[in-house]
This record gives C-alpha cells, sequence and structure tokens, in this order.
C-alpha cells in the first residue's frame, strides 16, 4: 500500500508539474500575441499618419517652394520642400542660415499636432528637406521630441 500510495503521489506531482508547464506556455503564447497585436497597431497607426502627411502633395509650402514628398529614412520622417528656382550655391550663406534658423522656429508649431507626438513618442523625428530642382540639398531642419519639450516649457537651448 505504501508504494502504491508513493506511486501515486509522484504521478500527482508529476500532473501537477505538466499542469504548470502547459499554463506557463499558454500565458507565453497570449503574450506573444498580445505583443503582436500591438505592434500591428502600431504599424497600422504609422501608416495612417505617413498617408495623411503625403494627402494632397505636391502642394505649396511658400513662394517659390513646394512640398514634394513624405516618407520614412531610417528613424525620420522627411518631407522634402524643393525651390522651384534657386539652386544651391546661389546667394549667399548668411541669408541661407537666416532661412534655416527661421525654418527651424516654425517647426514648433508641429508639436501640438496628435500625429507628430505619436511619431516622437516612438523615437522618431521629423526632418524638412529643402532641396533645389535638381534635388541638391540646401539644409536639413529637424525636431525631435526634445524640441517639443523646450517648446512646451519656454526654455530654449
Amino acid at each position: 500500500m505504501n508504494e502504491a500510495a508513493g506511486t501515486a503521489r509522484r504521478r500527482l506531482w508529476r500532473g501537477l508539474a505538466l499542469l504548470l508547464v502547459l499554463a506557463a506556455l499558454v500565458a507565453w503564447g497570449m503574450d506573444r500575441q498580445r505583443e503582436r497585436a500591438q505592434r500591428q497597431a502600431a504599424a497600422d497607426e504609422l501608416s495612417r499618419v505617413l498617408a495623411e502627411f503625403r494627402r494632397g502633395l505636391p502642394t505649396p509650402y511658400a513662394p517659390g517652394l513646394v512640398t514634394e514628398s513624405a516618407g520614412f529614412e531610417g528613424t525620420a520622417l522627411v518631407m522634402t520642400i524643393r525651390a522651384e528656382k534657386r539652386r544651391v550655391g546661389d546667394g549667399d550663406e548668411g541669408q541661407l542660415a537666416a532661412v534655416r534658423r527661421a525654418e527651424q522656429a516654425l517647426m514648433l508649431p508641429l508639436c501640438a499636432s496628435a500625429d507628430v507626438r505619436f511619431l516622437l513618442a516612438r523615437g522618431l523625428t521629423i526632418k524638412r528637406r529643402f532641396v533645389d530642382g535638381d534635388g541638391r540639398v540646401f539644409f536639413d531642419i529637424e525636431l525631435g521630441a526634445d524640441d517639443c519639450g523646450r517648446a512646451r516649457t519656454g526654455v530654449t537651448p
């Protein structure tokens, strides 16, 4: 009887161990499924945000400038703005630097956009790339989460 009781006890422990392993596997599988669903939801939202930035392009940006495209390059959403008449090398560098500073300041209102905040919260940045008619880059300006934080608090670098 004692041997039979020991065998029954071992079977019970094995059964409990098997149930614990199965429960752990089920929990792991459910967690993986939840993670996949979250990644898919984030990817869907990124696609929606990109489509929103692309809506209506090309579109006038300012006199002589056209926003032509928007797309992801690495961790940046890049909006390409083409100068219709100016070429890289035309004009003086001081004037170009002043335009760059002014454009950087014009990026700050984007911090109010829910779509921009969504991107920044995921470690992405927003970039405006100013190019000439031949695709040569005048300059890039970038907006990151830190920029929006400084704009919100009034602290400037």
